[in-house]
């Protein structure tokens, strides 16, 4: 009986996956996952905020969160003076589109909440001062 209680709590650290507090992690965040976006440091705290629902995201749509979490991650660190680095963004954006539109009736379905990811392409913020 020890080793059972223990185990238990040695997991109980680790986010739990479930759909519900999948839900709730979502719901409590709202407008915060969508922006706009103007500086770095936002950039940068969306992408925290979607890497920690990416933890509790339910097995059933984990795939598809972490392609979204690529693409924040991508728009987060790009060089928008890199047109080639920009063009990467751009058709990360298109192959990322079908896995976000699948978040978006799968969080309508079981959260009753509307997934609106943003655009990676309107919201980053300048990476130089330079205009």
């Amino acid at each position: 009986m020890v080793a059972i209680a223990v185990a238990i709590t040695g997991c109980s650290s680790q986010p739990q996956r479930s759909t519900t507090g999948f839900c709730e992690l979502l719901a409590d965040y709202g407008a915060f996952l969508e922006g706009p976006l103007s500086t770095p440091a936002e950039l940068a705290s969306l992408l925290g905020r979607y890497r920690e629902l990416a933890s509790r995201a339910p097995l059933a749509i984990e795939e598809d969160w972490n392609l979204v979490v690529t693409l924040v991650d991508t728009a987060a660190s790009v060089d928008r003076d890199d047109p080639l680095a920009l063009a990467d963004l751009v058709d990360l954006a298109f192959a990322t589109d079908l896995a976000a539109r699948r978040l978006d009736e799968w969080t309508q379905s079981r959260c009753g909440l509307v997934l609106v990811v943003p655009d990676p392409l309107a919201q980053i913020p300048p990476t130089t001062g330079s205009d």
